[in-house]
């Protein structure tokens, strides 16, 4: 039984390590990114992480730390105004108000393409019922004049 309960806490020990070992790497990671002058500036609702980099520059260096795999990845999963900060076309981080607002007006102009799309759809439907049945065509690309 000894034995037993001494494997059990081992398989503890281990399970707990990991745990242990990425609270150190983060701990390490943040005091490395402070040295760095990277400074966290936001992240959205996919995990993505904004970075500034202050490296003495005359302005800061801007970073996306992706929260999938690079193979994954679609870059369309990052939000426009992120894309737009990280470029240098905003001088300010968005907000998610800004980032609402812009998603609602995304969804309203795709609902209305949609919209067009199938009223051009029973147009040309209208269209070819009063042009009525189509005579066939006497034409045979066999035969010869």
């Amino acid at each position: 039984k000894m034995e037993r309960f001494a494997g059990f806490m081992r398989q503890q020990a281990l399970a707990s390590r990991p745990t242990l070992q990425l609270r150190q790497l983060s701990f390490w990671t943040s005091m490395v990114n402070k040295l760095q002058g990277k400074r966290l500036v936001g992240s959205d609702n996919n995990g993505n992480k904004f970075w500034e980099i202050d490296d003495g520059g005359s302005k800061p260096r801007r970073e996306i730390e992706y929260n999938q795999d690079m193979v994954e990845f679609d870059p369309l999963s990052v939000p426009a105004e992120w894309r737009m900060w990280a470029k240098g076309q905003l001088k300010t981080a968005p907000t998610p108000e800004e980032i609402a607002r812009s998603e609602a007006i995304r969804a309203n102009t795709l609902k209305l393409a949609h919209e067009l799309d199938e009223e051009e759809a029973k147009r040309k439907v209208a269209v070819a019922a009063e042009a009525g049945p189509q005579a066939p065509s006497t034409w045979d690309p066999n035969q010869r004049n």
